[in-house]
This record gives structure tokens, C-alpha cells and sequence, in this order.
């Protein structure tokens, strides 16, 4: 569920930025007795969302280097390794399958719905 929620929901209810611009908005906490974020909440809040509201990588891009942990030592012959590459081109297989079941929809709709085709999806590295 974790990896919905960070792609495909999160791609499909936009960012918040517009909630944390005024103190009376979204925060992690509220103190009692008060209607909004205090100055130090304000500015912790922003700076987050600042951190992470940036463009990351799509989820359907190529993260080898990342799955290629042995820098050119044994560890790329690993059985485990293998596995972990094996897994990881079948979910990038079955991406591209729904990608495509997506856009094949899509043609046939007046309005199009692009947000949950996952060639959209980002993935955070936060």
C-alpha cells in the first residue's frame, strides 16, 4: 500500500503547496487554543515541502544502478541479485503493460485520464 501512496495517489491528488502558504493551512500540529501554525511550525512545514516538492525520478526509468550494489566485485553474480533484477524488470514489464492498457483506454474516451498511467508515476527519494 506504502508504494501506492507515494506514486499513484500522490499523482493523482497534486501536491499541497497550496495548503502550507498561510499559517491558517495544513500542518502536523495545532496547539490548543490556537487556530493556526505557529511561526516555527510555518517554517518547518515549508521547508519540508520545499525539500520534496521537486520533480523525481519516474518510477519506470531505469534504476539498475541502484539494484547493482557490487561495483564490479562478485556480489553482481549473486544468486540473491539476480533475483532482485529479475523482480525488479517483471514489475517494469507489468508497468508498461498497464501503461499501455492506459493509453489504449484513453483513445476511446472523450476526456482523457492520464493520472494513474504509471509511465507518470514519480518515485520519491526522499
Amino acid at each position: 500500500h506504502a508504494c501506492f501512496y507515494v506514486t499513484a495517489y500522490h499523482q493523482a491528488a497534486g501536491d499541497v503547496v497550496q495548503y502550507i502558504t498561510t499559517p491558517t493551512g495544513m500542518f502536523f500540529q495545532i496547539r490548543e487554543g490556537q487556530k493556526m501554525a505557529d511561526a516555527e511550525m510555518l517554517a518547518n512545514t515549508m521547508t519540508l515541502t520545499a525539500s520534496t516538492g521537486r520533480q523525481m525520478p519516474f518510477l519506470t526509468h531505469d534504476w539498475s544502478h541502484i539494484l547493482d550494489l557490487s561495483n564490479g566485485e562478485a556480489w553482481g553474480q549473486h544468486p540473491t541479485f539476480t533475483q532482485v533484477k529479475r523482480a525488479w524488470q517483471e514489475m517494469q514489464d507489468g508497468l508498461q503493460q498497464v501503461s499501455q492498457e492506459c493509453r489504449v483506454w484513453n483513445e476511446t474516451q472523450r476526456v482523457k485520464f492520464t493520472e494513474m498511467d504509471p509511465a507518470a508515476f514519480e518515485c520519491s527519494t526522499s
